[in-house]
């Protein structure tokens, strides 16, 4: 039976480089899956065998294996690459459009995730973690990364 802790360590390394850079974090994922590949096509070619939790695996069933996880991987690369949608500016004349910097930051915040106006600066909370963020104004529907929890999201804008 032939183990490799050497996949364990670059697998947990892989979620925290995901945690980064999900785009870096599912490339990893590709060199990882052709590192198991090689790996495990050298071990047959040894005469050994690989066990799967027990359960022994042929060379053919192992590179089937393979392939299916190659196809993991591109999706998480294609959902990595997915752009975020950027939220359309109001129409004018809607209240949305209507309400200014001014009457926003007068209205009392009903979470902590309610964007609000200070000075020059809005201030909001994360939509995945609620950590404060706070932004220039000129970032206003951008999107950027949540300091706290790496999440995308929206800078709220409140013109």
């Amino acid at each position: 039976m032939i183990f490799n802790p050497v996949i364990i360590v670059a697998i947990i390394v892989q979620s925290w480089v995901a945690k980064a850079s999900r785009v870096a974090g599912a490339i990893m994922g590709f060199l990882i899956t052709t590192g198991i590949f090689l790996w495990g096509l050298a071990v047959y070619g040894s005469h050994n065998q690989i066990m799967f939790f027990g359960i022994p695996l042929s060379q053919p069933v192992f590179v089937i294996l393979c392939l299916v996880w190659y196809v993991f991987d591109t999706f998480s690369l294609i959902a990595a690459l997915k752009p975020v949608p950027v939220a359309a500016p109001p129409v004018p004349g809607t209240p949305a459009a209507t309400t200014d910097a001014a009457t926003q930051a007068a209205l009392p915040a009903t979470d902590s995730t309610a964007p609000r106006v200070d000075g020059d600066t809005i201030n909001f909370g994360c939509t995945e973690c609620g950590k404060p963020i706070s932004f220039k104004k000129r970032h206003a529907g951008l999107v950027i990364r949540c300091p706290e929890c790496n999440e995308r999201v929206i800078v709220p804008d409140l013109s």
